[in-house]
């Protein structure tokens, strides 16, 4: 069996259902910001962020408040990992390993507070860097190692 597109029977029972969901939605929207907040406490920013985006954009009174909160939470959570990339690549210049550190740092969205100081942390090592690199260059030359 066939539906005909043009089967107003069809086209009722899609618009019944289009128009409880919103009406769901809408009596739900204050319950999933509610929750998202919750979340968001929590710091599990993405699942507030997926929280949030399931309000569907035919909620016009609602979707413009439930975007700017979700924009807000992915800005939280762009601050948590610009802090967690710092973290790890402050360890790797520790380490001696400053490629690596500068690769962490290229990953911070220039946006976030930590996008400056992971420039400043790169400007710090890289004196270092150049200067083991220069002491490396010395020593091969010292022993005629001179592809090392």
């Amino acid at each position: 069996m066939q539906i005909a597109t043009n089967d107003t029977q069809w086209k009722t029972f899609i618009e019944t259902g289009k128009n409880k969901i919103i009406q769901h939605y809408e009596s739900k929207c204050d319950e999933i910001l509610a929750n998202s907040e919750a979340l968001i406490k929590i710091e599990q920013y993405e699942k507030a962020i997926a929280l949030l985006l399931t309000i569907p954009e035919e909620l016009s009174n609602s979707h413009a408040r439930v975007l700017a909160k979700a924009v807000e939470v992915y800005k939280l959570l762009k601050e948590k990992q610009s802090i967690k990339l710092l973290a790890i690549a402050k360890m790797e210049f520790e380490k001696g390993n400053f490629m690596e550190g500068v690769n962490l740092i290229q990953k911070i969205e220039p946006a976030t507070n930590g996008f400056a100081e992971g420039q400043n942390l790169i400007k710090l090592n890289q004196d270092k860097w150049c200067k083991q690199l220069v002491l490396k260059a010395k020593a091969s030359l010292a022993t005629k190692d001179y592809l090392g």
